[in-house]
């Protein structure tokens, strides 16, 4: 069902409370969205603000006036709109599937065994 929303939809909205604990994630709800072609707006800045904003995937908004203009000025300007939502594929092809975060797995892995390999 949330697939067939997300067809539908043009962003992503995380609406977090802008919190340690929410400001040192990147949530799945945003892999997921990411996934489905949508920019991501959110009120978190810590590491997804930087983040959305080195890949044009989304935005970070203050306040809910903010928000109002950022919905507005996507819904004028379609080309941004749609070059926001190719880059939000982009940054998830690039940092969140599978193979990507599988090999980085088994590299840290690996880097932890041989730390204690050599500590022996």
């Amino acid at each position: 069902q949330i697939a067939t929303v997300m067809k539908y939809s043009d962003v992503g909205i995380v609406p977090y409370i802008d919190k340690p604990n929410f400001q040192k994630t990147i949530s799945n709800k945003v892999v997921e969205y990411l996934a489905g072609r949508l920019p991501i707006l959110t009120s978190i800045d810590g590491y997804m603000g930087p983040f959305l904003k080195d890949h044009h995937a989304g935005l970070v908004y203050k306040n809910d006036i903010e928000l109002k203009d950022i919905l507005i000025d996507l819904a004028t300007d379609k080309s941004k709109l749609e070059y926001m939502k190719n880059q939000a594929l982009i940054a998830y092809e690039q940092n969140f599937k599978l193979d990507i975060v599988y090999n980085e797995y088994i590299n840290h892995i690996q880097k932890i065994v041989d730390s204690q390999n050599k500590n022996s």
